[in-house]
């Protein structure tokens, strides 16, 4: 029985081994659904979505970093906020 891949990283090893047996065999797959580059994009994606920016606040409590919209609107930490 075919063994599925469980955690992202063994995805993203399936996807990579999938764009180069696509690559390879291009007689045999002359046009798959997604093409080559769609793949490799997509799989870019993923990648670059695992690879968060993060700040380490005045506490040290390492959070994802909130986007920049967030921080001007209202954000109590936020010193261009707060009332003098």
């Amino acid at each position: 029985m075919a063994k599925f891949p469980r955690t992202e990283p063994e995805v993203i090893a399936l996807a990579n081994g999938l764009i180069a047996g696509l690559t390879a065999n291009t007689t045999v797959y002359p046009s798959p659904l997604l093409t080559i580059e769609e793949l490799t994009a997509n799989l870019n994606k993923v990648i670059a979505s695992q690879t968060r920016d993060v700040e380490f606040p005045r506490d040290g409590i390492r959070q994802e970093a909130e986007p920049q919209s967030a921080r001007s609107q209202g954000d109590p930490g936020n010193e261009e906020n707060e009332e003098k």
